[in-house]
């Protein structure tokens, strides 16, 4: 059954920095029947991409609703939607080995939007204590059979924790302001947040604007700079920032074939073909920040 959603949220200041320097970048293009989550929407209004002059952040106008999006993932199979491949098979060695820099035996780790626990197994065969946080009601229950301690809500205040993850996580956030003030609480002192999220800043969105794959997901609302983890925020301090690729099958051959694809772009022999949109991918177009808590 297709949902109809009025997607009629805008903003009038930046939902990342508050700024009213805000600008009309581009049109998505997703319209239409789209899926989220697991679900199948119908949107009733055309959605936009918006820049922050202040934070050079991006985020969507005419986005879903927040109480609409929390429905909609509640209600929804997310497991059926995204990949719950064995989480050391899905990323590269690369981010394997940053995120192993920042596991320890007896860490206490919390995984924001954990959807079926990958990176939960993955810290619990690392040594560390795993707690999740999901929306999915069917997710939790998948964490749970795992061994995973599930948390209700993000206010929980009698357990502070080491190490807290947001994978694929922030791009969804309606306030990212509330986030980071929940999380820097939940911290332990000197605790350390990892993100890990399409980079607004890479060479394919830079090229396909708008036409970006990552930005074509209405799941998607928040496309946060580094500059404003840099010089924004107030709770946390960037102590490092990776470069990489949404999964290990994003890059070897998945270049070359990108790079043909583009070649015969310009020499004229992609008629009819649909325009590029940034995969495969050329280059890393994903971050992986490490926050420190002030």
């Amino acid at each position: 059954m297709t949902i109809k959603i009025d997607n009629n949220l805008c903003h009038i200041v930046c939902p990342i920095c508050a700024s009213d320097s805000i600008i009309n970048s581009d049109k998505l293009f997703y319209e239409g029947t789209v899926r989220y989550s697991s679900a199948e929407i119908q949107l009733l209004n055309k959605p936009e991409l918006w820049k922050c002059n202040d934070c050079h952040s991006f985020f969507t106008q005419n986005a879903i609703r927040e109480e609409d999006s929390i429905s909609l993932y509640t209600n929804s199979e997310a497991g059926k939607r995204w990949d719950t491949k064995k989480f050391e098979d899905e990323k590269t060695p690369y981010c394997l080995s940053v995120y192993k820099n920042y596991l320890r035996e007896g860490i206490e780790v919390l995984d924001i939007g954990c959807n079926t626990g990958e990176f939960l197994d993955f810290a619990k065969n690392n040594g560390a204590s795993t707690y999740g946080f999901e929306y999915s009601i069917d997710s939790i229950k998948i964490c749970e059979s795992k061994g995973h301690v599930m948390l209700q809500n993000l206010d929980e205040r009698n357990k502070k924790f080491d190490l807290i993850t947001a994978f694929d996580l922030v791009e969804h956030l309606y306030n990212p302001s509330t986030f980071f003030e929940q999380v820097s609480k939940l911290l332990k002192p000197n605790g350390k947040l990892i993100i890990f999220t399409g980079d607004i800043e890479c060479w394919a969105f830079k090229k396909c604007k708008g036409k970006w794959w990552y930005l074509n997901y209405p799941e998607h609302v928040m496309f946060i700079s580094k500059y404003f983890y840099e010089n924004k925020l107030s709770t946390f301090k960037l102590e490092n920032t990776f470069y990489t690729f949404n999964n290990r099958y994003f890059k070897g051959l998945n270049f070359t074939m990108a790079a043909l694809y583009n070649y015969s772009k310009m020499l004229g022999l992609r008629k009819g073909l649909k325009p590029y949109e940034g995969l495969p991918s050329l280059s890393p177009d994903h971050i992986i920040a490490v926050l420190v808590k002030k």
